[in-house]
C-alpha cells in the first residue's frame, strides 16, 4: 500500500484527476505483472551457470523498479493511494459529512462511482451520493 496522501479533495477533483491519471493505471498494473515474472524468473536462477541471465534479470528488475517509482510519484502528486497495483485498485481521500472517507475506483469501471469508511475496506463500498 502507498503512503496515506496529504489532503482530501472533493468528488469533483478526484475524477478530474483520476481522468489525469487512468493510463498510468495501466501501465501500472503492467509493469506490477511483469516485476512479478521477474520475481519469479530471479528465484528460479540457482547455478553460477546462469549468472549472465541472473545479471540480466536483475538488471530488468532495477528498470522496471525505477519505471515503478516514477508511476508513484504521479499517484502521490495527484493525492492519490494505490492500494493494489495487480487489479488496478486506487482511492482518493473525501469528506463526507465531516467525515473522512475514501473515493474508490478500480481500473475497468467507467468513473469514480464509489467511496468505502476509512477500516471499511473494498467490500464496504457504497455508490456517492455527495459531492
Amino acid at each position: 500500500m502507498d503512503k496515506i496522501p496529504v489532503k482530501a479533495i472533493s468528488v469533483t477533483e478526484a475524477r478530474q484527476r483520476l481522468s489525469k491519471l487512468k493510463p498510468f493505471l495501466t501501465k501500472l498494473k503492467k509493469l506490477y505483472v511483469e516485476l512479478v515474472e521477474l520475481e519469479n524468473e530471479l528465484s528460479m536462477i540457482k547455478s553460477d551457470e546462469d549468472l549472465g541471465n541472473l545479471l540480466n534479470a536483475r538488471k530488468n528488475m532495477t528498470m522496471k523498479e525505477d519505471e515503478l517509482i516514477d508511476i508513484q510519484d504521479k499517484f502521490r502528486e495527484n493525492d492519490c493511494v494505490i492500494k493494489d497495483a495487480g487489479t488496478g485498485l486506487i482511492d482518493f481521500i473525501g469528506i463526507r459529512k465531516g467525515k473522512a472517507v475514501w473515493l474508490c475506483f478500480q481500473e475497468g469501471e467507467e468513473e469514480l462511482s464509489y467511496f468505502h469508511e476509512w477500516n471499511a475496506g473494498y467490500t464496504g463500498r457504497k455508490r456517492i451520493d455527495f459531492h
